[in-house]
């Protein structure tokens, strides 16, 4: 496993990535598989024919994910560079290894942060960075067994899993925009994201015509 954050240095919210993190392939193709087999995601800011055929971009996956209406949420380990990051949740996630489609990467980084095994259900949002080809898809999911803790986590940069009941996740105390926006939308926090939104980019890609296409160019 590729640590998320350690090796990561942050930018705007999303990791600047390691090159391990990369997909040889074309990614055009790469993310329209995804999306014939679950679905356009809910919110994007870009469409498929936005990428380039001549870039290697740059994936990683995340899971928002609920225990009968709790949902698991982490915290990392702290960094020099980001003091206090200790102390904000993230939604649990991380780098995509050789081989694996996105919702197994999803899968898989959530198993080793939070001891827990989910399943994934649809794409929420599949966000590329402004400034380097990077790509970050959440999925939404459930849980379906598994402990809670995390020790599993084979690199040791998360702190803490834990759960929570209904609206509880504390808005300001989220790491991401990306983060805020997805909890509040399913309910899990309370905040505004409206200028989060805006300042995104993010539109609601199921009503783009060009959101599930590979692309002629």
């Amino acid at each position: 496993m590729i640590a998320f954050v350690h090796r990561l240095v942050l930018t705007g919210g999303f990791p600047q990535t390691a090159a391990g993190w990369k997909v040889h392939m074309n990614a055009r193709d790469y993310l329209q598989s995804h999306y014939e087999r679950l679905g356009l995601p809910e919110l994007a800011n870009f469409t498929l024919s936005d990428l380039s055929c001549d870039i290697i971009y740059q994936f990683g996956a995340f899971v928002l994910a609920d225990d009968h209406g709790q949902v698991v949420l982490i915290r990392r380990t702290p960094i020099e560079q980001y003091p206090g990051i200790e102390n904000y949740w993230w939604i649990p996630g991380g780098a995509r290894e050789a081989g694996e489609t996105l919702d197994n990467t999803a899968v898989r980084e959530f198993r080793e942060e939070t001891g827990l095994t989910c399943i994934v259900q649809r794409i929420l949002l599949a966000q590329l960075a402004q400034e380097r080809p990077f790509i970050a898809v959440f999925f939404r999911g459930c849980v379906v067994n598994g402990a809670l803790s995390s020790d599993a986590d084979p690199d040791s940069i998360t702190a803490e899993a834990a759960l929570f009941p209904g609206a509880s996740v504390p808005f300001d105390k989220l790491w991401t925009d990306a983060d805020k926006i997805l909890l509040a939308r399913e309910s899990f926090t309370r905040g505004p994201i409206d200028a989060l939104l805006d300042k995104s980019g993010l539109r609601k890609a199921a009503h783009s015509s060009e959101a599930g296409r590979s692309g002629d160019q």
